[in-house]
């Protein structure tokens, strides 16, 4: 019982002091890596990186963060964590 209690105060915790939860740090991620995608050198990662990114859960992702899906190859990577930062602090 103690343990329950005790992860459910350090999930408040973490709430409290605005981290980001799993689904915003997995967009975060997801989006810097098809960023760096389309500048890889290596044909298959760039090659998924062009598929994803026409994808329908990409263009989700990127509407929920208020990006411009089409402009991912030019956006800065700290435009994009920032737009997920915010969207958390909206949240």
């Amino acid at each position: 019982m103690f343990i329950y209690e005790f992860l459910i105060s350090v999930c408040a915790c973490i709430s409290d002091l605005g981290r980001l939860d799993f689904q915003h740090l997995r967009t975060s991620l997801t989006l810097v890596f098809i960023k760096w995608g389309f500048y890889s050198s290596n044909n298959v990662v760039h090659c998924v990186a062009k598929l994803f990114s026409v994808s329908d859960e990409f263009h989700l992702w990127c509407t929920k963060v208020s990006i411009p899906p089409h402009r991912i190859d030019v956006t800065p990577i700290h435009v994009l964590r920032c737009s997920v930062y915010n969207n958390f602090a909206l949240n």
